[in-house]
């Protein structure tokens, strides 16, 4: 299991190679793609460390929300090298997450399914991938179908991503 900072990270510096840099809403959309897609492709196993939560404008892993909320929806111009401890705003903590390694087996295999998701999402249009996220059947719309509202901060639970993502692997594997 990676940081979320260091999956995180990839995606930033793609954008930024490619000349097509995300916002915080991109980024986060990506990242739950890349985590449910990860589960169902590896045997359950996690691609990295944080939760994803119910949010209004859909999944979020909030520890993440927290490190860019200085961008506000602006394009994310450089990797996360500063965390903001949201226990206290006050404390800045610099740290710089690893990288992936092209050089190690596992991290190419990842950075190979990280390339996959990219190419599968970073190009849909902003809006037309957030709503992706909240359609009927998505974890985030049966949350809120439980709940009667969009209940914030609600964990999504590694099985329900399972029960959604699963029978879209199972589709693509019958269309090859």
């Amino acid at each position: 299991m990676y940081k979320v900072e260091t999956i995180a990270n990839y995606f930033i510096e793609k954008g930024i190679a490619v000349e097509d840099p995300l916002d915080q809403l991109r980024l986060q959309k990506l990242l739950y793609y890349a985590y449910g897609w990860g589960l169902v492709m590896s045997d359950r196993e996690k691609l990295f460390d944080a939760p994803i939560q119910t949010w209004q404008c859909g999944p979020i892993i909030f520890k993440l929300f927290h490190m860019l909320k200085r961008y506000g929806m602006a394009e994310l111009d450089e990797p996360i090298y500063r965390f903001e401890n949201s226990s206290f705003n006050w404390l800045l903590i610099n740290f710089t997450p690893r990288r992936l390694n092209p050089r190690k087996e596992r991290d190419k295999r990842i950075m190979g399914f990280l390339d996959s998701i990219w190419q599968a999402y970073s190009g849909m249009e902003p809006s037309k991938l957030a709503k992706t996220l909240v359609d009927k059947g998505t974890p985030w719309d049966k949350l809120r179908k439980k709940y009667g509202r969009v209940p914030n901060g609600t964990l999504i639970d590694d099985q329900m991503l399972i029960d959604y993502f699963l029978p879209l692997k199972e589709k693509q594997q019958h269309q090859q």
